[in-house]
C-alpha cells in the first residue's frame, strides 16, 4: 500500500508542478468545522465500536492550478483537529471523555470541474500527509457514584511503552464543492491509512477519519 501511495503522490506532485509553471495560479483561504473519529482495534477486539464523532475545526491556505484539458491540481497547508469522544455507562459507573489532536496537513489532489453559467462545480481527490502537533485526553470516570476527572497531554513517538500516537499520518482525501465568483463551499473526507499506534502486537492499529465542511475565498495570481 505504501508503494502505491508513493507512486500516486509523486504523480500528483508532478502534475501540479507542471501546471504551476504553465499557467496562473489561484490561492485561497478556507475555514469550517470538521467531524472526526478513530478506528482502534486488535486481533481480539474493536475498541472504537464505542467511539463517537467529535467536532473540531479546519483552517488553511490552498494553492490551485486551474483545470486545463479536463484536469487541474490543488495543494495547500491546513490545520485541523481530529479525535473522538466516548460516553459509556451511567451515573453509577461510566466514562465520558474526549480525545483531541491538532494536525498540520499538506494534500496533493487532482481536480476536475463542470461549469453551469456563473457556477463552477468541482471534484478532487488524492493523497495527504500530516504531522501531529499536539493533543489532549480529557476523561471523567465514575465508579460506584464517585467521579474523578483527568486531563493528559498526548505523548507522540514510536515507543510502545510511553507514546500514545505516532506523529506522522497519511491517507486518501476527496472533496466536492461549488464556487460562485471566487466564493466556494466544499465538503471533504479523509481516510487515514497509516497505523498511528506505537504498539503493534496482536495487529493493534489506530487510524483516523474525518469529514470537513469549508467556506472559502480564492484570489487569482
Amino acid at each position: 500500500m505504501r508503494k502505491y501511495l508513493t507512486v500516486l503522490c509523486l504523480f500528483l506532485i508532478s502534475a501540479f508542478t507542471h501546471n504551476l509553471y504553465s499557467q496562473a495560479l489561484n490561492i485561497g483561504v478556507k475555514v469550517g468545522p470538521n467531524f472526526s473519529n478513530m478506528v482502534e482495534k486488535s486481533d481480539y477486539s474493536t475498541f472504537s465500536d464505542v467511539y463517537d464523532y467529535t467536532s473540531g475545526i479546519n483552517i488553511g491556505l490552498l494553492v490551485e492550478s486551474p483545470v486545463e484539458n479536463g484536469l487541474g491540481g490543488e495543494s495547500g497547508i491546513y490545520l485541523n483537529t481530529r479525535g473522538y469522544q466516548i460516553d459509556q455507562g451511567d451515573d453509577e459507573n461510566g466514562v465520558v471523555g474526549t480525545f483531541k489532536t491538532l494536525w498540520l496537513e499538506v494534500p496533493f489532489k487532482a481536480t476536475t470541474e463542470a461549469v453551469a453559467g456563473p457556477l463552477r462545480f468541482y471534484a478532487s481527490g488524492g493523497v495527504s500527509g500530516s504531522l501531529g502537533l499536539s493533543g489532549t485526553m480529557d476523561m471523567e470516570m465514575t465508579v460506584l457514584g464517585n467521579t474523578s476527572t483527568t486531563t493528559d497531554d498526548i505523548v507522540w513517538g514510536d515507543d510502545p511503552d510511553e507514546a500514545d500516537l505516532m506523529r506522522i499520518d497519511y491517507g486518501a482525501i476527496g472533496s466536492v464543492g461549488a464556487e460562485l465568483k471566487s466564493v466556494f463551499l466544499e465538503i471533504s473526507y479523509y481516510h487515514g491509512l497509516a497505523n498511528l499506534s506505537p504498539y503493534t502486537q496482536d495487529n493493534y492499529i489506530i487510524t483516523s477519519r474525518y469529514f470537513s465542511f469549508s467556506l472559502g475565498y480564492k484570489f487569482g495570481l
